[in-house]
């Protein structure tokens, strides 16, 4: 397994980073990162952005005249905005200008926070009659406390886990962003796991189990998926160019604006699969509504 490429940015005298590789081609993405931006992996050596186009997202080079290639477009900035709000740290990439705090660019709130805060307003009413000054906030700020730390660790160990390109593989791992071409997976068991935007191109998942996973965007072409359970996967906008799929498990999972060119899909089964804007084995774009086959 490759060790993830970490990147610096520099626009003018403003150096920031490290990045992931993915994290970087999402900004490019939404135009937070232009292309004559630099990058570097060492603060020394610097080159354009334009000069490594395998960080430059495929979604990008879409024909401008193309409706439906910009809608492709469009779907992929969405759903890369969207998860960059759901993983926003303090180094992340901002607009100059914008504010973290400006419209829907705040980050939301954990559920735990928000119930915290409510069950503590109630309890502050009513031990207010009961209890005076720093009592009060002691015997609170214990309560908080207590349930939050019994909160997080009745949590799922997939939340709690590290996101980690080098654990191996098992159930619910986090490979989100990681570049793992060529990696020989026959028969893992990745069954939920999270693959947003990794790079699987050339690598052999035969016979693999990814029930339920997450592989949105992510980059599987000249894959060999042959027999794969993929039923009820997340495969919004994947690379499955030249992909062996023969005799894959495909219910019921969401391929919309998937690329499927070139694919093989002998016995492959695709009952009740989305393949909404798909791009069909020859090409052809699956029209809205297509569910387990691609209607031109």
């Amino acid at each position: 397994m490759q060790n993830q490429h970490l990147w610096y940015t520099r626009r003018g005298g403003e150096i920031r980073g490290p990045f992931s590789a993915g994290l970087v081609s999402r900004h490019i993405l939404l135009g937070r990162i232009c292309l004559d931006d630099e990058l570097s992996q060492d603060r020394e050596a610097w080159m354009p952005v334009s000069a490594m186009p395998e960080l430059i997202p495929e979604a990008m080079r879409a024909d401008p005249n193309d409706p439906l290639a910009q809608e492709r477009l469009h779907a992929a900035r969405r759903w890369a905005d969207e998860r960059l709000r759901e993983r926003r740290g303090p180094n992340d990439i901002v607009p100059a200008g914008v504010s973290r705090r400006s419209g829907d660019r705040r980050q939301q709130e954990p559920v735990e926070v928000v119930r915290h805060r409510t069950a503590k307003a109630g309890r502050d009413a009513g031990q207010t009659a009961r209890f005076n000054g720093k009592w009060a906030a002691i015997v609170i700020g214990g309560i908080v406390l207590f349930v939050a730390g019994l909160l997080f660790l009745s949590r799922p160990a997939s939340e709690n886990a590290a996101w980690d390109c080098t654990v191996s593989a098992h159930p619910g791992v986090n490979w989100s962003d990681c570049r793992m071409e060529g990696v020989h997976l026959d028969k893992a068991d990745l069954t939920g796991a999270r693959l947003r935007n990794v790079n699987l191109s050339g690598a052999s998942l035969r016979e693999g189990r990814l029930k339920g996973s997450d592989l949105s965007f992510a980059t599987l072409s000249i894959a060999d998926l042959s027999a794969v359970d993929l039923q009820e996967a997340v495969m919004l906008g994947v690379s499955l160019r030249n992909a062996d799929l023969r005799n894959a498990k495909l219910q019921g999972a969401d391929l919309s604006y998937a690329d499927l060119s070139g694919a093989r899909l002998e016995g492959a089964n695709l009952e009740g699969a989305r393949l909404d804007h798909a791009i069909w084995v020859d090409k052809s774009v699956c029209a809205k509504g297509s569910l387990g086959r691609c209607i031109h």
